[in-house]
């Protein structure tokens, strides 16, 4: 018989770009307001910035297309990594400015019913409708606190269950 064992902190899984510099601080900032009885997952950010072009490059001359580029043991593992930690994750946030990659792990989870939201540096100059997505978009730290605040109020709650989604 495998028992399963339930995390009892709040995982929180900061999605972002690898050249975004804010990543670590505002990682940092969350741990030190929210404390031990959350997780500040980021430890993605811990590769180089450039990355993702550089696994590109190295691919391509050993002869592999983009797609190849995908499958390949390497890229899989990037992958699975992150994927691991995005599956056990309760709340994912993006921190402005992101791309593609950032989007899709950020819907990947509101799929799978997590809570999603993202802090931006300031309001954004074009309006995309389809933030209506996510359960909130915040342009202050302090409002996305007070969120976690209650998001770690429900997991005390119910620490079996998953997050409510607005």
């Amino acid at each position: 018989m495998k028992l399963i064992k339930t995390n009892p902190k709040l995982v929180v899984y900061l999605v972002g770009a690898l050249k975004n510099k804010n990543i670590p601080i505002v990682a940092n900032k969350l741990r030190k307001v929210l404390g031990k009885e959350v997780e500040i997952f980021s430890s993605w950010y811990h590769s180089s910035p450039d990355a993702d072009s550089f696994n590109l490059k190295c691919c391509k001359e050993r002869g592999l297309d983009y797609k190849e580029t995908l499958l390949e043991y390497g890229s899989r593992n990037s992958y699975d990594f992150d994927k691991k930690h995005l599956t056990r994750a309760h709340v994912v946030v993006g921190l402005m400015k992101f791309g593609r990659s950032g989007m899709l792990e950020l819907g990947w989870s509101l799929g799978k019913g997590k809570k999603g939201y993202i802090l931006f540096p300031s309001p954004p100059e074009r309006c995309d409708i389809m933030l209506n997505f996510l359960d909130n978009i915040f342009f202050n730290f302090s409002d996305l606190i007070k969120q976690l605040k209650k998001d770690l109020k429900e997991k005390k709650n119910n620490p079996q269950k998953q997050l409510q989604k607005s």
